[in-house]
């Protein structure tokens, strides 16, 4: 399966677990971009990993503990945000 291009999240019912927190702060895995923290649609905390977009996921090798995981293609080319000023 190929991460989805996008991820809408829910929102929270409770605050964000410190061991997920911790989680996505020491993750090092060779195929992830960038990880943090989002909710999924049902307002569950997860861990956000963003892969190039051919990656197969799940990541078989990699540990969320018991917390969900929400794969997202990392666009190809990142898009600026200019303020109303130019700048």
């Amino acid at each position: 399966m190929r991460p989805k291009p996008t991820h809408d999240p829910g929102d929270p019912k409770g605050p964000c677990p410190a061991d997920l927190e911790q989680i996505a702060d020491n993750l090092r895995h060779p195929d992830v971009i960038r990880a943090g923290l989002t909710c999924n649609a049902d307002g569950q905390w997860a861990l956000y990993i963003s892969v190039q977009a051919d990656t197969e996921v799940p990541l078989s090798d990699l540990d969320a503990g018991s917390f969900p995981v929400v794969y997202v293609a990392e666009p190809a080319e990142l898009q600026r945000i200019r303020s109303e000023d130019g700048g």
